[in-house]
């Protein structure tokens, strides 16, 4: 038993130093790629939307990657107490399976099942705005089984008008064209 206690403690040192080896690497690929594509101060207000969403984006994937670390450090502290690969709900071993895919587990598999579906609201819950039908608003409705009265507009300029609520269309209405083709013909 000694022995078998020892291997699977070397095994979950290997797992843990292979574990933070990577995530030390994301950490400073995502921190390079930051430096990299820090650019000079953008033009227009699309560039510097889509900059900041690239700032914004290496921040959180540069704090992930940080979070995995410490939760990894952590794990090693674990290790030297003993207490690493052990489940704290109910102290029986966690696979080296499932230390191998989420090597900070502190729980097994059974357990950590367990709590997250105690931690899950209710399925009535999350449901229930998707239990009730909704029905399209009427004046969103597009038959095309009959043809497009003159008067009311057809599906492209009721589409302009939905997506572009109160701004002004930049597309004309069918009743501009039809004065317009009136003025040509005069």
């Amino acid at each position: 038993m000694i022995n078998d206690s020892a291997a699977r403690r070397q095994e979950l040192r290997r797992i843990l130093e292979h574990e933070r080896t990577l995530a030390l690497e994301k950490v400073r690929e995502f921190r390079a790629r930051q430096e990299e594509e820090a650019l000079p101060p953008p033009v227009d207000e699309l560039d510097s939307a889509r900059s900041l969403a690239d700032v914004e984006t290496h921040a959180s994937l540069i704090e992930r990657a940080e979070d995995r670390l410490k939760a990894i450090d952590f794990a090693f502290t674990r290790l030297d107490q003993g207490l690493y690969g052990i489940c704290a709900e109910c102290s029986e071993q966690i696979a080296i399976d499932r230390l191998k895919a989420v090597p900070f587990a502190a729980y097994c598999f059974d357990c950590q099942d367990q709590r997250n579906r105690e931690a899950r609201p209710t399925k009535d819950w999350i449901d229930e705005p998707l239990i009730h039908r909704w029905d399209l608003p009427a004046e969103m409705e597009i038959t095309t089984d009959l043809p497009p009265d003159e008067s009311s507009p057809g599906p492209e300029e009721l589409a302009v008008e939905i997506t572009t609520e109160n701004q002004p269309s930049t597309r004309p209405s069918r009743q501009a064209k039809k004065g317009r083709a009136r003025r040509q013909a005069k």
